[in-house]
């Protein structure tokens, strides 16, 4: 259901951003997506200006800053820490860098489906911070530049006619320092509405004390001091006489305490209308020594070399020294056959993260609190996880995609185990996953006999059975499959007849398989009874030592050259 609500014009965003982060308290914050709509009131802002060290385009534009060179009214969007967004409104014209940063919003519409997108543990912790609300509204890279003027657009900030009046309800308008940076956090720039309880932090309204900016003597027209510097750097830069020279060149021109920057950081003291005119003059004064800087430093390393080979006399008849040529990896030959195995059978490749949550390594699988292998982890924290086996990338594709799904999934994984020959603490794994109409545990056979055929199609006969391949199933338990099973294949270091590879079974143990429980399909929204599917898992540096006779999984990992070469 669409709500009537109507963005802020550009005009809104075109002051600086102190003057907008306040004004912004009190609108709404508007998140549109094929479930619906969600957002709420916008209750904590901080403003960061072109001039300002803890800015991200204090230095200069990025392709990670880019959005925030303008125009105005459009979304910054930017990830931290390697897992978390956030989002800014651009304000100035464009070409000067300023936004504000939402810190925190308090939802009034659409709250089940933020609530679906980020579980909290209280209501006031769904949306009271930067990163929350980003998650449960679902805001990411994707929508980094998008305007947000346009009603249209999948995020926007609406205006409310009632803003004063929020304002005074939720107020008063609190301005503090800013918080989570270390470079000017002097600077009060942080306003939140002291009543609203999604408020990220509250400060103890100390006596603030805004630091001043430095600001050049503007004796002459900015036009005149860009000129002036331009002729003042070519003839520096010519003046360079070594790679020393120009670097210091560099630094005294373009660097953090350069010339341009210091000229860049008195745009205060312009006009309003001026501005994006002047701040394209100062973008293309850059650009040109720049390349001034760079032609010259071709310049001097092409006199180098001239004078190099003068003083060198080279025999271009000796033999030139010989290039030792690697070779692939036995554990990347194999893995490598077993995407070729597996792309042939119909089946994508996807990948996932290595840290991951405890919810989908063991929640969605179905692996209870009190599961052993919950004792063979390695935990980052209570709820973070070195992933132990692949299986959440299946819960993750499953829950982004519809049947069918046909995949595997290789990786890294880790568990907490003593190393011997055959286990390691880190080692590779491949899990498959099948999910459509009619699948039986005897596409399941089917599949791993014909996978296992053509990956050791080389191996000399050890039976009669699946082409020279002795293959078996034993049943076994897990708690996401059922029925479930471990497959495995005879020694091919003893013949069957035993030894401490095999532990003397005459077999080795090559992974676990079965058919994907039912409670695992309704966890991600999958019809149990419309749809069945099989899983299976195996290790990488199982098969390899299988295929090319290595009874040591160690010794894929000690990188001895004279052990690779063999391969």
């Amino acid at each position: 259901m669409q709500t009537p609500f109507a963005p802020l014009p550009r005009e809104f965003y075109e002051p600086s951003a102190s003057v907008v982060a306040p004004l912004l308290l009190g609108h709404h914050l508007i998140r549109q997506t094929p479930d619906g709509q969600c957002g709420g009131l916008i209750v904590e802002t901080e403003a960061y200006l072109f001039d300002d060290p803890a800015c991200h385009a204090y230095k200069r534009q990025t392709p990670r800053n880019r959005a925030m060179w303008g125009p105005p009214g459009h979304a910054y969007v930017y990830l931290i820490y390697g897992y978390h967004f956030c989002f800014n409104a651009v304000c100035q014209p464009q070409s000067v860098a300023e936004a504000v940063l939402v810190r925190a919003i308090e939802p009034n519409f659409g709250l089940e489906q933020m609530q679906r997108n980020r579980a909290a543990p209280r209501p006031a912790d769904l949306t009271n911070g930067p990163a929350k609300f980003c998650a449960a509204m679902k805001i990411d890279l994707a929508l980094d530049g998008v305007d947000i003027c346009d009603a249209a657009a999948p995020l926007f900030i609406a205006r409310n006619d009632a803003a004063e009046e929020t304002r005074a309800r939720l107020g008063p308008v609190v301005t503090t320092t800013r918080i989570g940076i270390s470079r000017a956090a002097e600077w009060p720039l942080r306003f939140y509405l002291d009543g609203s309880r999604f408020v990220s932090r509250r400060v103890p309204r100390a006596k603030l004390r805004r630091v001043p900016r430095p600001k050049p003597p503007f004796k002459t027209s900015m036009e005149e001091q860009i000129r002036q510097l331009e002729e003042r750097a070519a003839q520096q830069i010519e003046a360079a006489a070594s790679p020393a020279e120009i670097e210091a060149a560099r630094l005294s021109l373009l660097g953090k305490k350069g010339e341009l920057t210091a000229l860049l950081r008195g745009m205060g003291g312009v006009a309003a209308e001026d501005r994006p005119r002047i701040g394209q003059l100062v973008n293309d004064a850059r650009g040109r020594i720049e390349s001034t800087l760079e032609a010259r430093a071709a310049q001097l390393a092409t006199a180098a070399r001239e004078a190099r080979l003068a003083d060198e006399t080279i025999d271009v008849t000796l033999p030139a020294a010989p290039l030792p040529f690697g070779k692939r990896h036995p554990l990347t030959q194999t893995l490598d056959d077993i995407v070729r195995i597996f792309s042939n059978l119909g089946y994508g490749v996807v990948e996932g993260p290595e840290i991951e949550t405890a919810h989908y390594n063991f929640d969605a699988l179905g692996i209870g609190p009190d599961h052993p292998a919950r004792e063979r982890t390695i935990y980052i924290s209570n709820n973070v996880v070195l992933r132990t086996e692949t299986s959440a990338v299946q819960i993750r594709t499953m829950e982004a995609r519809q049947p069918p799904v046909k995949v595997i999934a290789p990786g890294r994984v880790y568990r907490r185990e003593a190393t011997d020959r055959t286990h390691s603490t880190m080692f590779q794994q491949v899990e498959g996953l099948l999910v459509d109409r009619d699948i039986s545990f005897g596409d399941l056979k089917g599949t791993l006999t014909t996978f296992l055929q053509q990956l050791f199609d080389a191996l000399p006969d050890a039976g009669d059975a699946h082409g020279g391949l002795r293959i078996r199933f034993r049943p076994q338990y897990f708690p996401f499959t059922e029925p479930s099973a471990e497959f495995d294949m005879g020694c091919i270091f003893c013949g069957g007849a035993g030894c401490a590879t095999c532990k003397r079974t005459g077999w080795i143990e090559l992974g676990g398989c079965g058919m994907v429980h039912p409670q695992v399909l309704e966890n991600v929204g999958y019809d149990s009874e419309k749809y069945t599917g099989f899983a299976f898992g195996f290790g990488i540096e199982r098969l390899a030592m299988l295929k090319f006779g290595i009874d040591d999984l160690r010794l894929f990992y000690e990188n001895d050259i004279r052990f690779l070469q063999q391969f």
